[in-house]
């Protein structure tokens, strides 16, 4: 099919053996729009936009989807495409229902979804020069939950968000500079890996955050570094949930949970400051937090408890503001900074030092001796209230987290070239046999023309057609 415009008030079926090629092309369904064959492939010029729009549902099936070129869908209901989907270049898909997609591979994916939004792997690879360079993404927006397999991109970023829920593979990126993630839910959020590696030392950062359920990456890494070690900004929030976690690494680190609970099941460390919040509880039990000369700030409203603790010449900070604080699963060690622990209950502290810096112990609790080691100097005050925060300011430098992957392609499509004019043969006057009279058939009423937005209506081609010849006069 090439260079061809088609619009149907009803339904739509384009279906092939093997191959179905549609080549610069506008396909338009009132109804479905369902598009089968073994091998689907779609291409279109630079300027070109191939464009399909089922207004109930629009389905493509086949087990290889290659688009060259732009190639934009849109739906009334829902969207789904089996097998693997290729293109060399931008896809944009927008469903008011659900959108269902395979394995993709392009270095730009748009999916706008008014339901939930389900994928396969997604591979971004690196834009190349001569289309301009940049950062390829991902954004997937859904009014319902999201969930993907494993996303690995080049020079990319990663953009989902959500009304429902997210469940997300493994995330690695080979950054560049502007390359980030960002996961942003109402409800629970689940993700494994999320890692940008980047030989920059700025403008990079990962963003995982719910607005009202809980956040667990427990089942893996949350990093970004570069050959200089951790590096950008890392922020991980729950507003009213709890949050589980694995490892933390970056230049900055802030882990926020405004529900019970903040556990985390690896190392958390940073280049800068580390901020670890709760409205519950916290346990860094197997975990320890690290910084290479920035502060580090543990603050939970219920009972804190820690392992190492250490700051590189950076200030420490330890509070629960109505419990205990438990660091006897390891040290608290300065490296020259201050060092601050106020607990509303007790303190059961292991090692606590501080070289050069000085050591401050706050408790509301009458019996120190429930301690164990803690060293410094101790104080019966009743315990300071948690300082004012924004969890998403992720270092007081120049680290700051880059905005979200710019929106994708707009979806209108270029007017389709008008085709050449074609002149039909003209067939010789036939003389017709006589017949009976007959009544002449009722004209059905015409269905008014569709035309979609933006699009131009291509120049329709006249023939001359020539009267038919008068019938013979009936014997008398």
């Amino acid at each position: 099919i090439v260079n061809t415009k088609i619009e149907a008030t009803g339904d739509i079926q384009l279906q092939a053996g093997v191959n179905l090629q549609v080549w610069y092309g506008f396909i338009s369904a009132y109804g479905t729009l369902k598009l089968t064959g073994t091998d689907i492939q779609m291409s279109a010029p630079q300027s070109f936009l191939n464009y399909f729009r089922g207004g109930e549902n629009l389905e493509i099936n086949a087990n290889i989807i290659s688009a060259t070129g732009s190639v934009g869908f849109d739906t009334g209901g829902n969207f789904t495409a089996s097998g693997d989907f290729r293109n060399s270049s931008s896809t944009g898909i927008t469903a008011a229902g659900n959108i269902t997609l395979g394995n993709y591979t392009g270095t730009n994916l748009e999916a706008i979804a008014g339901g939930s939004i389900a994928t396969g792997n997604i591979t971004l690879p690196l834009v190349p020069e001569r289309d301009g360079g940049g950062i390829s993404y991902a954004n997937l927006n859904a009014g319902q939950d999201v969930e993907t397999g494993n996303i690995a991109g080049v020079g990319s970023g990663v953009n989902i968000r959500t009304q429902g829920s997210i469940n997300a593979g493994d995330i690695a990126i080979d950054g560049i500079d502007g390359s980030s993630v960002v996961l942003n839910s109402k409800n629970d959020l689940t993700a494994r890996n999320i890692r940008i590696s980047t030989n920059t030392t700025t403008n990079t950062g990962i963003i995982v955050s719910s607005e009202e359920g809980n956040v667990d990456t427990s089942a893996g890494n949350i990093e970004i570094i570069s050959p200089t070690g951790p590096t950008g900004g890392i922020s991980v929030y729950a507003g009213e949930g709890n949050v589980a976690t694995g490892g933390v690494r970056a230049g900055s680190v802030t882990v926020y949970a405004g529900g019970n609970s903040l556990t985390t099941g690896g190392d958390v460390s940073a280049q800068q400051q580390v901020q670890i919040i709760s409205q519950g509880s916290i346990n860094t039990r197997n975990s320890a937090v690290t910084s290479q000369g920035g502060n580090i700030t543990i603050y939970g409203d219920r009972d804190v408890t820690t392992s190492n603790v250490s700051s590189n010449g950076g200030n420490i900070a330890i509070t629960s503001s109505s419990g205990v604080i438990d660091t006897r699963a390891g040290a608290v060690d300065g490296g020259g900074g201050n060092i601050n622990i106020n607990a509303a209950v007790n303190f059961r502290g292991g090692r606590v030092t501080s070289n050069g810096g000085n050591v401050s112990i706050i408790y509301s609790a009458r019996d120190l001796n429930r301690s164990s080691g803690g060293t410094g100097t101790a104080v019966e005050r009743p315990p300071v209230l948690m300082p004012p925060l924004n969890p998403f300011v992720l270092s007081p430098s120049a680290e700051t987290l880059p905005p979200p992957p710019e929106p994708g392609p707009t979806l209108t499509p270029d007017p389709i070239p008008e085709p050449p004019p074609v002149t039909p043969p003209v067939a010789p006057p036939v003389t017709p046999p006589v017949a009976p009279p007959v009544t002449p058939p009722v004209t059905p009423p015409v269905a008014p023309p569709v035309t979609p937005p933006g699009v131009a209506e291509p120049t329709p081609v006249v023939a001359e057609i020539a009267p038919p010849a008068p019938a013979a006069p009936e014997p008398v």
